[in-house]
C-alpha cells in the first residue's frame, strides 16, 4: 500500500475529483479482495501466492490508470513498476539497500 500513498499523492497533486475517486475506489477494493484471499488461505500455497501477485499487478494498473491515460508514456510504465516494486517491498518487510 505504500506505493498506493506515493501514487495517491501524484493524483491528488493533480486536484482532480475524479482522479483521486479512481485511486481510493481502487485502493479499496484491492484491500477487500485481499482481505477475501487471506482469509480463504491463509498459509499461501504456490497458487495462492501467484494469485495474490496478480491482484497486485491489476491493482497496480488500475491505480495507475486513473493518474496516468497513455500506457505507452514513460510515467505510465514507470509508476506502474514503482507499484509494483513498493508493494514487493512491503509484502516482503524489505528495506531499500543504501549503496
Amino acid at each position: 500500500m505504500a506505493a498506493a500513498v506515493v501514487l495517491l499523492s501524484t493524483v491528488a497533486a493533480r486536484s482532480d475529483d475524479a482522479k483521486n475517486a479512481c485511486g481510493e475506489a481502487a485502493i479499496a477494493d484491492f484491500r477487500a479482495r485481499l482481505v477475501l484471499m487471506q482469509q480463504e488461505s491463509p498459509v499461501l500455497p504456490v497458487e495462492a501466492t501467484i494469485a495474490v501477485r496478480r491482484l497486485e499487478e491489476e491493482f497496480c494498473l488500475r491505480f495507475v490508470r486513473c493518474a496516468h491515460s497513455d500506457p505507452n508514456s514513460f510515467r505510465f510504465r514507470a509508476s506502474f513498476e514503482s507499484c509494483l516494486h513498493n508493494e514487493a517491498m512491503e509484502n516482503y518487510e524489505a528495506e531499500e539497500r543504501k549503496e
